[in-house]
């Protein structure tokens, strides 16, 4: 049977070359048809119709090229850079501006002499014009009084002057009531009759007069009453919640119902804290330290045994392939001695006789 060696390959999927090669390892991506080699440095493309120029068939080539000699033959596409043209063109400009560059031939810059056409509104000063959807001119006149529209207010220039300079005693009393726009009304006098308006200094000192220094917690009829809870029975309210209390020297011996007091407090036992168990405190009594497990050796008996941080890495693995890989262990640990798949790596010194080499794929 002869031997047959096939090289790292890929048959479908993407362009390109691996991720790695060793120095001098070849590998063919039939996709983009290129036969690459590993360097020290680089991976290079060295062969196929995707690496080199081809002498027969079509192709595609990227990149700036540079021919030292004539091409014969129709080449497809944009040159990169060309002296002239090889028909001269006009450029004309046509419409509501005209002119014209004759024979350009991208040998050398042109310019165009531009003439704008005649709107037909006669030169010179107008107070209205009518203007086109081009910004042009079309209509040159003056102003009729037709085309003055209505002044309002605001087009008035010193309209606000001329009101800001009256006095409020001067203008008609309100009917209704005149809204300030939250804003305020300063330099009030003094009130004295009942329907005067207050200053803000005014209610300040009535409502300091009134407070006379209370704790700012309390220094309102509603703060107050918050405090006793609006309970206008205050004080026997106070007096039977007293005759309520335990008595402190009594040390909680006179709970009517210590069962539901634990409950209330979150020490229910079986549900909150755990009764005591022989098991438990036997656990207690075993003393601890780092890499140490604990193991039962009979009954509410226990002892340690050593633990190491490899051997707990080893046994939380989920699954014997987890734990192959935390021995160190790969794929050829679970094949068969008369069956065995090698892929990458390398083998030397063994004679290899009538056996199929394959780099595998990418």
């Amino acid at each position: 049977m002869p031997s047959n060696i096939r090289i790292k390959r890929r048959l479908t999927g993407a362009a390109g070359a691996p991720a790695s090669l060793l120095a001098g390892e070849p590998a063919w991506n039939k996709v983009n048809e290129v036969l690459y080699l590993g360097s020290e440095n680089s991976i290079d493309a060295v062969a196929g119709r995707g690496a080199v120029v081809m002498l027969d068939g079509a192709q595609t080539v990227a990149g700036v090229k540079t021919f030292s000699d004539t091409i014969t033959g129709s080449v497809s596409g944009n040159a990169g850079t060309a002296t002239a043209l090889q028909t001269a063109r006009d450029i004309s400009l046509t419409g509501d501006v005209t002119g014209t560059a004759s024979a350009f031939n991208g040998s050398a810059n042109a310019s165009i002499s531009a003439t704008l056409a005649n709107s037909g509104v006669s030169a010179g000063t107008h107070t209205k014009v009518t203007v086109d959807a081009k910004g042009r001119v079309t209509v040159g006149a003056n102003l009729a009084a037709s085309d003055i529209p209505t002044l309002t207010a605001s087009k008035v220039s010193d309209f606000d002057t001329q009101v800001r300079s009256s006095r409020l005693d001067q203008m008609a009393a309100p009917t209704a009531s005149v809204a300030l726009n939250s804003q305020k009304i300063t330099g009030l006098a003094e009130p004295s009759a009942s329907s005067d308006a207050s200053t803000k200094g005014y209610v300040d000192t009535a409502v300091s007069n009134l407070v006379d220094g209370a704790p700012d917690l309390l220094n309102t009829l509603n703060e107050i009453a918050a405090a006793i809870a609006d309970d206008a029975n205050y004080a026997t309210t106070v007096t039977t919640a007293l005759g309520t209390k335990l008595v402190k020297s009594s040390n909680l011996s006179d709970l009517t119902d210590a069962s539901a007091a634990r409950t209330n407090l979150g020490l229910a036992i079986g549900t909150n804290v755990q009764a005591y168990d022989g098991t438990l405190a036997a656990l207690a009594g075993v003393t601890v330290a780092a890499d140490k497990v604990i193991y039962a050796t009979g009954a509410d008996q226990f002892s340690t045994a050593d633990l190491s941080s490899y051997g707990r890495s080893l046994i939380d693995d989920a699954s014997a392939s987890d734990a192959r890989t935390t021995l160190g262990l790969g794929s050829i640990a679970t094949q068969a001695a008369n069956n065995v798949a090698i892929t990458g790596g390398s083998i030397s010194g063994v004679t290899i006789n009538e056996v199929t080499i394959d780099g595998g794929s990418f």
